[in-house]
């Protein structure tokens, strides 16, 4: 196969060219790798590791993600699960969604990584929400299972149905495998069960696609809730459920327990400062050991980088489940370097699920905590 070097260098003369970008050259190794697997009859596989190695070695998420494909089968070098894992980490935590439900399959399997159903499902959730349709499946189906999570049909069933609206427009030859997985979960659910799954799905949908189609509810299995009746819900006559109406619950008057004043119970960390009487006190005494047990358990995964620098210091944001499984993970201010940030945003992922709160009065589904090794 020709190198096609000389095209890449005469459309950089002008140095405006995108291509003479740090970005565009790994580009164009990943390309070069893309092109020379496609030219398999003549070109062994191992031009192609070598090509997503370069742009992969220089951080280029998919080229990572690639080179880890290939590890993991064999092909163009020697297989190693273990070198996958790495090679799909470094990709995921970048937030390239298919290394991230690559790596949770392989923690679901044990390959190269020690078999873990928590992990797996963390890095499935991580993908899922960026609507990768083959994590969305294996979601759906560990919580069908009851693996890494207590077992939901309902769950299962919305991350089903979100795979499927998503498959259908990136693998439709993968639909009959979800469908199949689909009909089997709502075999096990009631009519309201079912219902409640397809407006989770449909709600989860819009709020991520900024549109109400296309409707993952409207075409899974049969649905008599859904469609055999008109939906006026949905569009055929004015929205009493949705806008028609004052909501009472939620703006119709003042709620102080939605605005007027802080809800440390939602989304801060213990709040010691709000305790005025002798119950609320011993609520704060009991958050404050449960982020200091959530805080050890973190550090006891954290591994500090090379280079680190007494004081320095990062705060994390927690969301969790009231399972303590770990919904997402954000590195807010940091005075370390990027390897610090890093390192703390794996060992947290890592910690899930969480200890669970000492009781459900002081459970907080986020929260913000302070890493300064010392």
């Amino acid at each position: 196969m020709q190198d096609p070097t000389p095209f890449f260098a005469e459309s950089n003369q002008n140095g405006n060219h995108p291509m003479a970008s740090l970005n565009s050259r790994l580009c164009r190794s990943h390309w070069l790798a893309t092109v020379i697997i496609l030219s398999l009859a003549t070109v062994p596989l191992s031009a192609a590791a070598s090509w997503y190695r370069k742009a992969a070695e220089q951080g280029y998420a998919p080229a990572e993600y690639e080179l880890g494909s290939l590890y993991e089968k064999g092909l163009g070098v020697p297989q190693n699960y273990m070198t996958a894992a790495s090679w799909y980490r470094k990709a995921a935590n970048q937030r390239y969604a298919p290394a991230e439900n690559n790596l949770g399959s392989l923690y679901e399997k044990g390959l190269g990584v020690p078999q873990s159903y928590t992990k797996a499902i963390y890095w499935y959730r991580k993908a899922a929400e960026q609507s990768n349709a083959p994590a969305e499946n294996n979601l759906g189906i560990l919580y069908a299972s009851g693996h890494g999570v207590p077992q939901d049909f309902v769950t299962a069933a919305k991350w089903l149905i979100l795979a499927k609206a998503s498959m259908s427009s990136t693998d439709p030859s993968r639909l009959p495998a979800i469908e199949n997985a689909l009909s089997t979960v709502e075999e096990e659910m009631t009519p309201a069960q079912i219902a409640k799954a397809q407006r989770q799905a449909s709600a989860w949908w819009s709020a991520h696609h900024h549109s109400a189609t296309p409707q993952p509810t409207h075409s899974t299995t049969p649905q008599p809730t859904h469609s055999t009746t008109p939906q006026p819900s949905h569009s055929t006559t004015p929205q009493p459920t949705h806008s028609a109406t004052p909501q009472p619950t939620h703006s119709a008057t003042p709620q102080p327990t939605h605005s007027t004043t802080p809800q440390p119970t939602h989304s801060t960390t213990p709040q010691p400062t709000h305790s005025t009487t002798p119950q609320s006190r011993r609520d704060a005494a009991l958050q404050a050991r449960w982020a200091a047990q959530i805080k050890n358990k973190i550090q006891s995964h954290w591994s500090i980088p090379p280079g680190y620098q007494p004081g320095e210091s990062c705060q994390v944001t927690v969301t969790q489940d009231r399972s303590g499984y770990i919904l997402s993970v954000r590195i807010g201010h940091c005075s370390g370097g990027e390897l610090f940030r890093r390192s703390l945003e794996m060992a947290t992922s890592e910690s899930s699920p969480l200890p669970p709160a000492p009781s459900p009065q002081v459970f907080q589904s986020k929260l913000i905590l302070e890493f300064n090794p010392g």
